[in-house]
């Protein structure tokens, strides 16, 4: 069975393209490695995308943004993790931030408790590098195309 959600995730984006990406694993199947993704996450009832991308920055770093501006990508993705398999269509924000700053966790399920080992960020030639898969795998390029135009008219898809 799929599980259907709707997810809001945000690119924090420092200068030199450094983007804060969350390092974890599947709990339910370590073996498979560890990989990078965005911060973000769930919708609940009721939420618009904005609303809830907004907790989720809250709660799994502690930055409370204000202002979210206009979706930069939407993709639907699917996968597996913590013992389901996950359909999920994602809209992603993204946010200019001055400096780097440290993640600060306010408010973690239990779930992400046992998925998230790090915060790191990473500029697109670090992503590149990297053994663990950075998603959406578009990332790197998104990132530099947003550096030589500024943000797309109509929201990037997943390629």
């Amino acid at each position: 069975m799929i599980h259907e959600r709707t997810a809001g995730r945000a690119l924090l984006v420092a200068p030199n393209l450094a983007t804060l990406l969350v390092l974890g694993e599947d709990p339910s199947d370590r073996g498979r490695g560890r990989f990078f993704w965005t911060p973000g996450g769930g919708i609940d009832p009721g939420e618009t995308v904005e609303e809830g991308t907004r907790r989720e920055l809250h709660e799994e770093i502690g930055f409370d943004a204000t202002e979210l501006g206009s979706v930069v990508l939407e993709r639907v993705s699917e996968f597996d993790f913590g013992g389901r398999r996950i359909r999920q269509t994602e809209s992603f924000f993204l946010l200019e931030v001055p400096q780097r700053f440290p993640a600060a966790p306010k408010q973690l399920s239990d779930l992400e408790s046992e998925a998230i080992v790090d915060f790191v960020w990473l500029t697109p030639a670090e992503m590149r590098v990297q053994h663990a898969t950075v998603y959406p795998t578009c990332l790197p390029d998104l990132l530099e195309d947003f550096q030589r135009g500024g943000r797309p008219e109509v929201p990037w898809q997943d390629r």
